[in-house]
């Protein structure tokens, strides 16, 4: 006996017929590629993705990627943000330092640990 059904796909539609050999391999009917149904793997994805990137008139940081399960607290924000952006970042957009950096208020933002380090810095930023 052997089994069919109807398919639709962007390269056409047609019909596959089930294999009664038992074989992973099917037939595919006109209109449509060569299929095999062993079961793929798949990775799952990450449930989210959290970056951080700045943006000003005369253009754009890059992005910083937050390792998945990091604990965003003042140290990790000013080692693997703060001190990339500043010396990749703030130096090609600002080399003359006439700006001011503006955060939310996040807690790893407005901590008394980021702002003492913006101002040892000397970056004039409004505070969070």
């Amino acid at each position: 006996m052997q089994n069919s059904f109807d398919v639709s796909n962007p390269a056409g539609s047609g019909r596959i017929y089930g294999n009664p050999s038992g074989s992973d391999r099917i037939e595919i009917g006109a209109g449509l590629q060569s299929l095999d149904s062993t079961p793929s793997t798949t990775v799952p994805h990450p449930k989210g993705v959290m970056v951080w990137m700045g943006i000003s008139a005369i253009g754009v940081t890059k992005p910083r990627f937050v390792q998945p399960g990091a604990k965003i607290n003042s140290e990790y924000y000013i080692r693997k943000i703060l001190e990339l952006f500043l010396k990749d970042d703030y130096c090609r957009l600002y080399s003359t330092g006439d700006a001011v950096f503006h955060q939310d208020s996040a807690p790893s933002h407005a901590s008394g640990v980021t702002q003492k380090f913006l101002t040892d810095q000397q970056v004039q930023s409004l505070k969070p």
